[in-house]
């Protein structure tokens, strides 16, 4: 029996499916404190889902069309029309329809503007961006210097804003934690404590991280093997190339000993409390020393030319 019904099947676009998800994920995040900028995930067109940790920046421009005012978007997977865009005045000739017209914007800038129109729609204000990192400038190189906003969408990838450009910066294996310089305990302070990494286990190098550890395994090879810091990177190095790990993320020998020597610092070693015995006390009644302790360099003892007469002012003394 024929339905009374009438059913209206229709084929929704790639660009309508695209923005149906953007909206039930909130997919599309403000980087920028100008609303300039905007971080929005990626799109599987033949799956008709958002691809996981991928994402684009889609940023915006005003531009002056005669009598008009009209935002005009660009993102950064169309790199050739990002330069043309840029390279444009403020002030143009014709409309915004005809310059989309001579350069197509992609999906991502058509869902993006959609998107915040209907966002302005409703009460005329954009969700507000996640700062991880407020820009201070100062002596210490600690921590990132400019803005690293989080993408609520997701948890292994921090959109960040270094040197006048955005980059998308993520980890495959581990997920990101944006950590900030605490303020220092007293009021009466407005200094930041530098963040070290004691808490968490790390030595922060500034620009690379080393685990406590690894320097604590040295000491213990220094301690009981007498091994030296260039044998022990040097096995260092193969162990990590044996787990095929990159040579780019494998510290060099001198990231290894200023980590060390920083280290040692850390321990706050008394150096001047071991030279003297626990036992016997700063003068002790018998030393035992082996042969390099009690040997003497050539300038600090006396020497004479065999092939002229022993004079005084042939002989060369030291201290």
């Amino acid at each position: 029996m024929p339905s009374t019904s009438n059913q209206c099947v229709g084929v929704i676009s790639s660009n309508d499916a695209y923005f149906s998800e953007v909206c039930k994920a909130s997919a599309v995040v403000p980087v920028g404190l100008t609303f300039m900028a905007f971080a929005v995930q990626d799109f599987d067109d033949v799956k008709g889902l958002l691809k996981e940790d991928s994402f684009v920046l889609v940023e915006r421009s005003l531009h002056n069309f005669g009598n008009s005012l009209c935002w005009v978007y660009r993102c950064s997977c169309d790199i050739n029309r990002c330069n043309y865009l840029l390279s444009l005045n403020v002030y143009l000739q014709g409309t915004v329809e005809e310059l989309n017209g001579r350069s197509k914007p992609c999906n991502h800038c058509i869902v993006v503007e959609k998107f915040i129109a209907s966002v302005e729609s409703v009460d005329g204000t954009l969700p507000e961006s996640v700062v991880g990192s407020q820009a201070r400038y100062n002596d210490h190189e600690y921590f990132n210097t400019d803005n690293i906003f989080e993408l609520p969408c997701s948890k292994n990838i921090v959109c960040s804003f270094v040197h006048g450009e955005y980059s998308f910066v993520g980890s495959d294996q581990h997920g990101l934690k944006c950590l900030t310089c605490k303020l220092c305990s007293n009021p009466a302070c407005n200094e930041r404590e530098n963040f070290d990494g004691s808490q968490f286990g790390v030595l922060n190098m500034g620009r690379y991280l080393l685990s406590h550890e690894v320097l604590r395994d040295y000491m213990h090879h220094f301690l009981f093997g007498s091994c030296t810091l260039q044998t022990y990177h040097q096995v260092w190095i193969r162990r990590l190339s044996d787990v095929d790990t990159a040579e780019e993320k494998i510290p060099s020998y001198n990231q290894l000993r200023y980590a060390w020597y920083s280290f040692l610092d850390l321990l706050e070693i008394d150096y001047t409390a071991r030279s003297t015995c626990s036992e016997c006390g700063p003068e002790p009644e018998i030393v035992v020393c082996d042969a390099t302790t009690v040997a003497f360099r050539k300038t600090m003892v006396l020497r004479c030319d065999p092939q002229t007469p022993v004079e005084s002012a042939n002989v060369t003394t030291g201290r």
